[in-house]
């Protein structure tokens, strides 16, 4: 009886240290993985602000200039200036084809119940 003890001391000793040790990898492989992703995302927002930076000298005034005087370009004046007022269109949910028209006023329904009342989306340009 004292032997099958110590062998299930033994088991229970043996299997704990085996799961400390599988923690201990899985913990190093995470932080290796953490790093690696991380010099990624410093090697990606290194790009995007050279990306940037060539965007806006692209947009420039002085290289629009001078690519306008390559390509030998005569700008002018328009004679008239006119000024178009566009109205705004009312808001409206438009029916989904993926979706089955049995559903659509339920849909509707609990859009307007839900968000109160539909505004328009309007998207604006980062700087």
């Amino acid at each position: 009886m004292p032997m099958k003890n110590l062998m299930s001391l033994i088991v229970s000793i043996t299997f704990v240290m085996l799961c400390y040790v599988h923690l201990q990898t899985e913990v190093f492989r995470v932080s290796y993985s953490i790093a690696e992703k991380e010099k990624r995302l410093s090697q990606l927002s290194d790009h995007y602000r050279e990306l940037r930076f060539e965007v806006s000298k692209l947009k420039s005034l002085n290289y629009l200039d001078k690519k306008r005087r390559e390509k030998d370009v005569a700008l002018v004046a328009p004679e008239k200036v006119r000024t178009i007022r566009i109205p705004m269109a009312s808001p409206r949910i438009t029916e989904d084809p993926g979706i089955s028209s049995e559903y659509t006023p339920i849909l509707k329904k609990s859009l307007t119940s839900v968000l109160g009342v539909i505004k328009e989306a309007q998207a604006k340009m980062s700087r």
